[in-house]
């Protein structure tokens, strides 16, 4: 597995990088649809077309090419909302519907199906499986393994550091994931349930009541999904923005009518208002974090309905457009908050596993080891990393590989400082069963490799085990494996120097220490950045 990296642009590339999440999440959601799968959706229902609807499959098609089986989350929805709104016939409907899947069926697995029918020896070990086949990573280690107990479920390697913690029909309103994404949540339910019974009367093709129905289905499939799974990283739920985006925005603006247009429906905008606010107190409540905000947030709200609650025949124009401002203001506040917080690396999660205020295990890591912060940072490598980086690439000779090691995250951390060949053992988990033993002794042998570097603190494959590495051995050569608390050398390039010495008659991995020291306690789980490998060993080889 070779993982190459390009060098981060630093922090001006990180707002860049921000900005354009935030123009392409108001394209997505604009006007119901936006671009994209949802929006040919829309478009097929509109027109009655099929091209639209053929669109839409490739681009959910495209879509799992990214994120796999995630992807088809959405393909029930959509199906019922095209059978249930388009204005076409209902045979036609189901013909259509049946000839986008095999569109999206055809497009998703393209590369599934070229990979399986590629020889083994003439492509990539397919990380995640234990029998190299790229069904077992879409339908194993990215299926059923996430909702079974059976973590090895269709040839799956078991997944490193799931969260299971979050998962349950509380999973989106707990202390840690509710904050990130579900500050709108009970004002998309209200708007979804409110515009459906409003509109039942309506025409079957009613577009209003078929945009509610593609979110709110879009919102509840994935919401079933996440509470059954065995485990959920928090970033997993941004896939919920669109449609919490959609409904609340789509919902003020079908509450602002009903106000408009007078009568007892004129009461349901101050009331989602209150709403959002009362529950922006109970998100907030275990850490009160944002409470100054919450102060004003309720004093807002408070304004904003006692200026609604008249009809708005009764209330002046400017009564009633500064109550709408301070109802606004009201929402957004607290939420707001919590999102510039992340901006202060104290609230800002892991690199790769970002969440926004004082919660997860990053910051709370953090508190009590302050350092962890500048280890966690993506486009400054440490100076260790970079001493460790220009020994190997000064002592290199040629060789394919620069460096082995043993899972991902040692070698993450190296590749933000250069972009060099890494052949990462185990692969993203370091459970993969790739490469085996004799397959590293020959990269050896053949003068592709001439570093591994390992550490008791990831997973052993065939390759890193003592066994594995004992048939690497040749007489008249030690092997130093590493031990448990040896005491740690003293660091520094001229001990990196000493450390990493060649053996002539053979093969020698000496007990040294990777320039990358962090202690053991402090090292986070998979997916941590920053997780510095101090037990970390650097094997010097020679075929």
């Amino acid at each position: 597995m070779d993982l190459r990296a390009a060098h981060v642009g630093g922090p001006k590339i990180h707002v860049i990088e921000g900005v354009l999440t935030v123009w392409l999440l108001h394209r997505i959601v604009r006007a119901w649809a936006g671009p994209f799968a949802a929006a040919a959706l829309q478009k097929a229902v509109q027109t009655g077309r099929l091209l639209p609807l053929i669109t839409c499959g490739v681009w959910v098609g495209l879509a799992f090419q990214t994120k796999m089986l995630q992807a088809w989350l959405v393909l029930p929805v959509f199906a019922v909302v095209y059978q249930l709104t388009a204005p076409n016939p209902p045979l036609q409907r189901a013909l259509r519907l049946l000839l986008s899947g095999a569109v999206t069926l055809a497009v998703s697995c393209s590369w599934v199906l070229i990979a399986w029918v590629t020889p083994a020896a003439n492509r990539p070990y397919v990380d995640a499986t234990s029998n190299n086949n790229p069904f077992s990573l879409v339908f194993g280690y990215n299926g059923l393994s996430r909702f079974s107990d059976d973590a090895t479920a269709f040839g799956a390697v078991p997944a490193a550091g799931r969260m299971t913690g979050n998962t349950g029909w509380g999973m989106l309103v707990n202390h840690t994931v509710g904050p990130q994404i579900a500050w709108f949540l009970p004002l998309a339910v209200l708007a979804v349930v409110t515009a459906l019974v409003w509109r039942a009367r309506e025409p079957r093709t009613d577009l209003l009541r078929a945009g509610f129905l593609l979110w709110g289905g879009w919102l509840t499939v994935h919401a079933v999904v996440f509470s059954v799974s065995n485990g959920n990283h928090v970033y997993y739920t941004a896939v919920l923005a669109p449609a919490i985006a959609a409904l609340a925005g789509g919902g003020l603006a079908l509450f602002w009518s009903a106000y408009e247009a007078g009568g007892r429906r004129r009461l349901w905008l101050p009331s989602a208002i209150a709403l959002t606010v009362a529950w922006a107190l109970v998100l907030d409540r275990p850490t009160w974090f944002a409470s100054r905000l919450l102060v004003f947030a309720v004093i807002f709200a408070v304004c904003a309905a006692f200026g609604l609650w008249p009809s708005a025949s009764r209330a002046s124009r400017r009564l009633v457009q500064g109550s709408v401002a301070a109802g606004i203001a009201a929402t957004l506040l607290v939420p707001a908050g919590w999102a510039v917080s992340s901006l202060d690396p104290h609230f800002a999660g892991a690199s790769t596993s970002p969440t926004a205020g004082p919660v997860g295990e990053f910051h709370h890591r953090a508190l009590h080891d302050p350092p962890a912060l500048r280890r966690a940072e993506l486009d400054r490598p440490s100076a260790r990393d970079t001493a460790l980086l220009d020994y190997l690439v000064a002592h290199r000779k040629g060789e394919k590989y620069l460096l082995a090691t043993q899972a991902a995250y040692p070698a993450e951390r190296l590749l933000r400082a250069q972009a060099q060949p890494v052949l990462v053992m185990g692969g993203f988990t370091g459970k993969t069963p790739f490469p085996s033993a004799p397959q590293l002794a020959n990269l050896i042998a053949t003068h592709q490799l001439r570093y591994v570097l390992l550490t008791h603190l990831r997973p052993t494959t065939p390759a890193t085990s003592a066994h594995g590495l004992g048939l690497l051995r040749l007489p008249g050569c030690p092997l130093d494996l590493p031990r448990r608390g040896h005491p740690p050398p003293r660091e520094g390039p001229r001990t990196l120097r000493r450390q990493l010495r060649l053996c002539p008659a053979g093969v020698r991995i000496p007990l040294a220490r990777s320039l990358t020291g962090q202690p053991p306690s402090a090292a986070g789980g998979p997916g941590s950045p920053g997780t510095d490998e101090r037990d970390s060993r650097v094997a010097a080889m020679q075929g």
